[in-house]
């Protein structure tokens, strides 16, 4: 998903990681446990242990903490990360140097800050009161 640009905002990057974890890592240990494949040697005993672990972690941060309970910060953030692509893109496609693309960037995001400060932009982009 990184490669072929789906993980371009913050929330895409928290489905991308617990989707890997989930994907690659619960699989393997399913079958070594079931297989009883730690049995062999007490290294793939430390290895399921560690990846346990790092499924737990995967499913407490990414999908808890960040895609649960910030769900509408996380919505609001990738409205204007998407904003602030389009413009990029927009501005490449027609020519522009690296320096107008950040010069215009940043000015974007100047006005994504002050429009959040002065009263906030809900998750479908209006202004909420």
């Amino acid at each position: 998903p990184i490669m072929f640009g789906f993980s371009d905002t913050e929330k895409h990057i928290h489905i991308h990681m617990v989707v890997l974890d989930l994907f690659t890592d619960l699989p393997l240990m399913i079958t070594v446990i079931l297989t009883g494949g730690y049995e062999i040697h007490w290294w793939i005993f430390i290895d399921v242990a560690f990846k346990l672990i790092m499924v737990l972690r995967t499913i407490a941060y990414h999908l808890f903490l960040n895609l649960i309970l910030r769900r509408k910060e996380l919505n609001t953030l990738q409205r204007m990360q998407t904003q602030q692509l389009q413009l990029q893109n927009k501005l490449f496609d027609g020519g522009a140097t690296n320096d107008e693309i950040e010069l215009q960037t940043r000015e974007l995001i100047k006005q994504q800050t002050r429009e959040l400060e002065s009263g906030g932009v809900g998750d479908d982009g209006n202004k909420s009161n």
